[in-house]
């Protein structure tokens, strides 16, 4: 997602729009392109132009419908008269906010400690210069940022943070600052385009078929973090090594790890892509389209005369709109198959970083602890010291934190762990319940005997299928000293569980 920007050529006859005659009109000041569809005319009309005779989508008995299509500010342009000086012309630029965000350096308010990416969101816009004022709508997030310097620019650093998400920021037509998470699903259903009646019709289409969007080797970087790295093996025998970097701020491996398998699992694998729709045909839904917003999605079904019909899904990533008279009207719209990420994790937020309490555990042959020392992710852990009269222990997810599964799926589990005592075992288990709370099964991890101390370490279990009668699944932990010693220290944080297919 990049600036959004317009170009106006204004009628400056007698001078409207001269700064000499008028000193208000100068850069930096707030403008807005609103195009009204009016419902009370047959064909329907814009203005005084005609947009044909097709269904008008939320058309009221009368009146008019008005959509904002741009909100910005002026930058400026060039006045140009005719040799006779009978005519005269003013071309203005517009930007929206994200310049004005993007020159305040200030190095306030860009959050501190690890937090939800939606969260270090608002807080770079309330500490903006002015304070942001207008509407915003943003996501929570799933993966967390850790501190920052505030050298950048503010959008820039914004955009910085929605890829460390795996997400999109942007300003909306209206002016407000949006930001879709990973995790964020468009509602209602998305509109059909296409040549059958029941459609929605548009004017172009291109289709790309190539390989410039596979990439098999992805690798995720991050300050003060080991490069996390992703690969499709299958990919690479077919295509050759495709390496792409991404560059984030992310505050642990974890979700470095996610965010690597996420963008690998959309582009390991050549993809048939429309890449650009366009719309200004007779019959076009304008309130369907002038109403419209980035990331939308829309259903396009491309029939060819030759083969068998293309559909596809599609997120909307840029919006051209082109006026050339009052009586031309076109909309062209970049397409991008949206990426699903089937990793989202199943646990609660708390029962994976336990910042809030640890209620969502409970713990078997040692003492379970809401530790403040400093977890992997946030500031908060499991705690858990088994002596030398136990020797073993247990953290158990309990009944009300279970993710519910889907038998046949495809699981794993994930956590960080950081131990005292290297003379032990670690081990990660997902037991299987059915509806009664039966145990069906379990799955183990690799036992990891005398892991390194002192550091945080990452133990997983599975890919796993969930069995037939399946549930929900339990994710537990067992830990033990392989040798006499007076006690054994350990935590646990980052705990996921995840579908894999």
């Amino acid at each position: 997602m990049g600036a959004g920007t317009a170009q106006v050529v204004l009628d400056n006859r007698g001078g409207r729009f001269d700064r000499d005659l008028h000193p208000e009109i100068r850069p930096n000041r707030p403008a807005r392109f609103l195009a009204r569809v009016d419902t009370g005319i047959s064909p329907w009309r814009m203005g005084r132009t005609g947009l044909g005779s097709g269904p008008l989508s939320g058309a009221l008995g009368g009146g008019s419908i008005t959509f904002p299509i741009f909100t910005g500010r002026t930058e400026g342009g060039p006045m140009a008269f005719s040799q006779t000086k009978a005519d005269s012309t003013v071309t203005w630029s517009l930007v929206d906010d994200s310049k004005r965000l993007n020159r305040d350096r200030s190095t306030t308010g860009f959050g501190s400690g690890d937090e939800l990416t939606g969260s270090r969101i608002d807080k770079v816009l309330d500490a903006a210069t002015p304070t942001w004022q207008a509407g915003r709508a943003i996501d929570p997030g799933v993966r967390h940022v850790g501190n920052s310097t505030g050298t950048a620019g503010r959008y820039d650093y914004l955009l910085q943070v929605a890829e460390s998400e795996g997400g999109a920021f942007f300003l909306g037509a209206d002016g407000s600052a949006v930001f879709r998470d990973v995790a964020w699903s468009p509602t209602p259903d998305p509109i059909a385009y296409g040549d059958a009646p029941s459609e929605r019709r548009y004017l172009s289409i291109s289709i790309d078929d190539d390989d410039k969007e596979i990439f098999n080797a992805i690798t995720v970087s991050a300050p003060g973090q080991i490069d996390v790295e992703s690969v499709d093996v299958d990919s690479m025998g077919e295509f050759g090594r495709i390496d792409l970097s991404i560059s984030t701020i992310l505050s642990n491996g974890l979700d470095m790890q996610d965010l690597a398998e996420f963008v690998l699992s959309g582009y390991a694998e050549p993809r048939r892509r429309i890449g650009q729709l366009g719309l200004g045909a007779r019959g076009t839904d304008w309130a369907s389209v002038l109403g419209s917003e980035l990331l939308d999605r829309i259903v396009v079904r491309h029939r060819p005369p030759y083969g068998p019909m293309l559909e596809q899904e599609l997120a909307i990533q840029g919006i051209t709109g082109t006026v050339d008279s009052a009586f031309n009207w076109r909309v062209d719209w970049d397409l991008s198959t949206p990426l699903a990420d089937v990793r989202l994790n199943l646990l609660s937020e708390n029962a994976s970083s336990m910042e809030t309490d640890i209620s969502a555990w409970s713990a078997f042959g040692t003492f379970l602890q809401f530790s403040q020392g400093g977890g992997y992710i946030g500031q908060f852990s499991l705690f858990g010291i088994c002596d030398i009269n136990f020797g073993a222990g247990e953290f158990h997810l309990v009944p009300a934190s279970w993710p519910a599964v889907i038998p046949g799926g495809s699981y794993e589990a994930s956590a960080y762990f950081w131990i005292e005592q290297r003379n032990s075992l670690v081990q990660m288990f997902i037991q299987w319940h059915d509806v009664n709370g039966n145990v069906i099964g379990t799955s183990n991890g690799p036992q990891l005997s005398d892991p390194v101390d002192d550091v945080w370490t990452r133990i997983t279990v599975g890919p796993a299928v969930a069995p037939p009668g399946a549930v929900a699944a339990e994710v537990f932990f067992y830990f033990s000293l392989t040798q006499v010693a007076p006690f054994l220290v350990i935590s646990f944080d980052a705990v996921s569980f995840k579908q894999r297919s």
